[in-house]
Order: C-alpha cells, then structure tokens, then sequence
C-alpha cells in the first residue's frame, strides 16, 4: 500500500502558484503539482496532487504563517499560545 502524505501549505497559498507548476514541499520535502480540480460545487479549485515524475521542482520559501498545523488530534495548543 502507497500512503501519500497531504501538502503541507495552506490553500491560500496554492492559489497564488500557476498550474501545472511542480514544487517542492519545505515540510516534508515530496514533490507536489499544482492542479485544477472540480470541486462537489461544481466550482474550480487548485489542489497541490503527488508528483512521481523526474522533473525538478521549483523549491519554495515560505513563511510559518503559510503553513498547515499539526494534526490537532496530537497537537497541544497551548504551544501556539506560547510562541505568540
């Protein structure tokens, strides 16, 4: 079994990487490639899919803020309280 772990930027900045761009993820470092899907509304929407070709992506320098959380089943929030 394949188990493809989620890209971990947030939404708001996949929408400002062009399509078919391929990147590479500073968390966890798979390559990602930025697609259009069609959402359960019926609406367009950019999804960071798994890439398995040999291109090279492109290596993005984001800030913390970009980034997802940790899984908040295992997370303690009182981290994020700390570091404020």
């Amino acid at each position: 079994m394949l188990v493809i772990p989620s890209c971990s930027l947030r939404s708001k900045h996949i929408r400002s990487i062009p399509i078919n761009q391929i990147i590479l993820d500073p968390a966890n470092k798979h390559k990602y490639i930025i697609e259009e899907k069609l959402s359960t509304n019926n609406t367009l929407s950019k999804v960071a899919a798994p890439y398995f070709g040999e291109e090279e992506p492109l290596a993005l320098d984001v800030d913390d803020k970009h980034l997802k959380i940790a899984n908040p089943k295992r997370f303690n929030p009182s981290v994020l309280m700390k570091n404020v």
